[in-house]
């Protein structure tokens, strides 16, 4: 059915300057839910509206005619253009509509595509930079897809939408902030954990190396070479200490026996030899026998 929104709903009141614009508007259909809780009315207008036209006519539709009914009115539009509109020269004029439109879905889509770079290398294709972040890779396809519906659906006109994402020019002063506030909450949660102290111990230690660590001038080769002869010098004298208390042990424990005849040699007795003292029993053990030789020859 194409009525007159008139006809459809004459006891809906408006101003005077929304209805200039709801002359030429027809109602082509309206629809109903199951639950009964959503109206949708859709219009057929020669000339583009703002959307802002048609969120106030949803909301008079809504308090004069379901005030006491939880009804939901949602008017899908429709444009019935001349071909003097491009995408690119409509583009000009209704483009706060669409901010409008798309600020009331999703801020984030409104900023993606407030901030975004729009360009034209064709009639029919649309080239959108968009700023580089993690909203716009997620939300990308979301934007397109409401891009392409408002041109081809709703203003029935040819168009191609090329999305890209460019890197940032500059980073605000927000941004800047916010990374160094990030990066002091990360260092003083470290400092609290073992890993973080001992990561500034071992900074520290390092930065008192450098400081106490070696005269001016005295680069990293040097330091290198005279620990090698600290170390150098420290394996050598360590046996050699070993050494000499080891021999002093085993001189007071068994000292050596005199070069010559003499007993005493420096004042220390000679200890008698295994052979000294084993003749000494012989001779005792002959002499004690009854008729040994030793005995009778002196007898």
């Amino acid at each position: 059915m194409n009525k007159g929104f008139r006809e459809v709903f004459p006891g809906v009141q408006v101003e005077s300057g929304l209805a200039e614009l709801l002359q030429g508007v027809q109602v082509q259909r309206v629809s109903l839910n199951k639950k009964k809780d959503l109206l949708r009315i859709y219009l057929l207008s020669p000339q583009w509206i703002h959307k802002r036209y048609i969120y106030q006519l949803e909301d008079l539709i809504k308090k004069q005619l379901f005030a006491d009914v939880p009804m939901q009115v949602k008017i899908i539009e429709r444009f019935r253009l001349s071909a003097q509109y491009t995408p690119e020269n409509l583009l000009e004029v209704y483009r706060s509509s669409i901010q409008t439109e798309l600020k009331r879905h999703s801020v984030f889509l409104f900023n993606i595509f407030y901030t975004a770079k729009i360009s034209f290398p064709e009639p029919d294709t649309m080239r959108l930079e968009l700023a580089d972040s993690v909203v716009a890779r997620e939300r990308e396809e979301e934007l397109v897809r409401i891009l392409e519906k408002i041109f081809c659906v709703r203003c029935g006109l040819d168009l191609k939408i090329y999305p890209e994402l460019a890197a940032p020019e500059g980073e605000s002063k927000a941004l800047k902030n916010s990374e160094r506030k990030i990066e002091e909450e990360v260092r003083s949660v470290l400092a609290r954990t073992r890993i973080g102290q001992r990561l500034t111990g071992q900074g520290q230690d390092a930065a008192g190396g450098e400081q106490n660590g070696g005269t001016a001038g005295e680069g990293p080769e040097s330091r290198t070479e005279k620990s090698g002869k600290s170390a150098e010098n420290s394996r050598n004298k360590t046996p050699r200490r070993r050494t000499e208390n080891s021999r002093d042990r085993a001189e007071k424990d068994f000292p050596e026996a005199p070069k010559g005849g003499n007993s005493t040699t420096a004042g220390v007795t000679a200890l008698p030899t295994r052979t000294s003292s084993m003749a000494g029993i012989s001779m005792r053990k002959a002499w004690r026998s009854p008729g040994s030789v030793m005995r009778s020859a002196m007898w």
